[in-house]
């Protein structure tokens, strides 16, 4: 989820911002400041561009998420003036689908890994605790 959350919280940052009528320029800068990593150092390359009059390649993007470089081209869109705000909506919805399913995938391993601990520590200690008594009147019994 590490790698959704980000673009997730950008998302709703910048519908939020635009819906209330700020620009895809400032609203995308004021999404870079929520976010941290590579996609704010994509964005804030996409901004710089545009300030530069130039639009951003593929190849310079480190974001290899495929959600990431929808929500940059979208941005991109933005930038030169087109509606975006459709497409932000649409985007905010798979990423939440694809939350969801994270988490789900997350909770559905949940019980093998809280199993792990028992069956490493607990498990031997217990038939340390039950071995071990029996142990100790064999080695009695062998030492009389």
């Amino acid at each position: 989820m590490e790698e959704l959350a980000p673009s997730l919280q950008f998302c709703l940052t910048l519908r939020f911002a635009i819906e209330n009528g700020s620009s895809v320029f400032v609203a995308s800068k004021k999404g870079i400041q929520s976010i941290s990593g590579d996609f704010a150092l994509d964005l804030t390359a996409l901004i710089v561009a545009h300030e530069q009059g130039r639009s951003l390649s593929q190849s310079e993007l480190r974001s290899t998420s495929l959600y990431r470089r929808a929500l940059i081209e979208v941005v991109a869109a933005g930038l030169k003036g087109e509606p975006i705000i459709k497409q932000i909506a649409e985007i905010e919805a798979e990423l939440c689908a694809a939350c969801e399913a994270e988490v789900d995938n997350f909770v559905a391993k949940l019980p093998i890994r809280a199993l792990l601990p028992l069956m490493l520590m607990q498990f031997p200690a217990f038939l340390l605790l039950v071995l071990g008594p029996i142990m100790s009147e064999l080695t009695r019994g062998l030492n009389s």
